[in-house]
């Protein structure tokens, strides 16, 4: 998802992406919180990163894979700055030996001229030779940098690597995300067209190149128009209210099971919903059937559950 000057050196830089939910037109501070999707799908990345500031993490490397232009590099990045890191990456269009690598991981171990630690992102995992990944070895096993290895699958890393490593697939976006992106960078096109294209695209990247591609003034006689996309409380209340329909849903299950409970919602109902978001952690599978029964959740309010914090016991740590 970057756009950056190549070279056969790593070298540092700011990431560029236009996976951001703003029409502002610096896309160099690409920041967490610009990130479009559900955060769980970022959650172990963050928790790898925030890990470094307690000392070495006993998983390493971290190892992001997934189909192209899912924003790999860019959850790496994102996370990587967020921690304070600078960041340093080597490309497949790199005359990538073992020569390139001992020098790209001697620069990994320096800080930089303003004292930063550094964090290497080596992209496509699947273009390095069997004998360059062997300088790999000395580097995994000392731990004295962030390392993030990019893949489209994990089969691309070998297994000595990945035993001792955290492993995280980035899943393509949902409709419902690329909607959201498209809106912003695509001031003017219509909600069909929005549609049509967050439809046949598979991916961010492929969404932003159909976008640039397809006439302000196209349309698809095969395209139904569609209600608009709904994010955050707007989709809570038209799931409670019977008014919105959407195959995919955006917002935290919880959101919705705090609600309903909260607007006086069928007390059965909340307690299955409950209980089947409770199951999804470990029943494979699970999860697409909870949200399907969250959906179902009815209202006759949809009101916005006041923020409440509690105490646990034997803690002051408030949540």
């Amino acid at each position: 998802m970057g756009l950056e000057i190549q070279s056969d050196h790593a070298h540092s830089h700011t990431a560029k992406s236009v996976w951001t939910d703003s029409l502002a037109s610096d896309m160099d501070n690409l920041t967490v919180s610009e990130l479009i999707g559900a955060k769980r799908h970022f959650a172990p990345v963050q928790s790898w990163f925030d890990s470094w500031a307690f000392g070495t993490p006993s998983v390493y490397p971290l190892i992001l894979v997934g189909d192209s232009g899912v924003g790999k590099s860019t959850v790496a990045r994102a996370y990587a700055q967020r921690a304070g890191f600078d960041i340093l990456d080597t490309h497949a269009d790199a005359q990538r030996d073992v020569k390139h690598f001992n020098r790209v991981f001697s620069e990994a171990r320096n800080r930089t001229f303003f004292g930063e630690n550094r964090c290497l992102i080596v992209e496509d995992a699947g273009a390095i030779s069997a004998k360059a990944w062997k300088s790999f070895d000395d580097v995994i096993s000392a731990k004295a940098f962030p390392l993030v290895i990019i893949a489209q699958h994990e089969s691309e890393v070998g297994w000595r690597y990945r035993k001792s490593g955290l492993v995280h697939e980035i899943p393509a976006p949902t409709s419902s995300d690329k909607v959201q992106l498209l809106n912003s960078i695509c001031p003017d096109h219509s909600p069909e067209q929005i549609w049509w294209i967050a439809e046949n695209s598979s991916s961010w990247r492929s969404a932003k190149h159909l976008a640039a591609t397809t006439p302000s003034d196209f349309i698809d006689p095969n395209v139904n128009p569609s209600e608009r996309t709904r994010f955050g409380h707007d989709e809570v209340s038209g799931i409670l209210s019977g008014q919105y329909q959407s195959k995919e849903l955006s917002s935290h299950p919880l959101a919705f099971i705090n609600a309903a409970e909260w607007n006086g919602g069928n007390p059965e109902h909340v307690c299955e919903a409950m209980r089947l978001h409770s199951l999804a952690w470990v029943v494979d599978g699970l999860s697409k059937v909870s949200m399907a029964y969250i959906s179902t959740l009815r209202a006759d309010t949809q009101h916005k559950p006041p923020f409440r914090k509690r105490n646990l016991r034997g803690s002051d740590r408030r949540w």
